[in-house]
């Protein structure tokens, strides 16, 4: 008897993902360019850390409610509220050293 024949993988690939930006890139993008804002994806400064990505989500929940803020005022109002504890950083938020 012969062995059976092995059938090659099927491989996927993910080829609109390099083609389409991510959600909020714009904002992202804009956050990145305001002065005085952190300018990282987390930033530990003596225990807390400030996480980008809920910046990110804050500003965009707040700016249906503040559309007239500024954009640039609006973000640094919220850096406090987008800095977490270690525990919430890798647990909600995904961060690992």
């Amino acid at each position: 008897m012969t062995a059976p024949a092995q059938q090659a993988m099927p491989v996927f690939l993910d080829v609109f993902g390099c083609c389409f930006g991510g959600q909020n890139d714009t904002l992202k993008e804009d956050l990145r360019k305001i002065e005085g804002g952190p300018n990282a994806t987390y930033w530990v400064k003596d225990g807390p850390v400030f996480v980008f990505d809920k910046l990110v989500q804050r500003v965009n929940e707040s700016r249906k409610r503040l559309s007239e803020v500024p954009l640039a005022d609006l973000a640094r109002s919220l850096i406090a509220e987008a800095t977490v504890s270690a525990k919430e950083a890798v647990e909600a938020w995904g961060l690992s050293s």
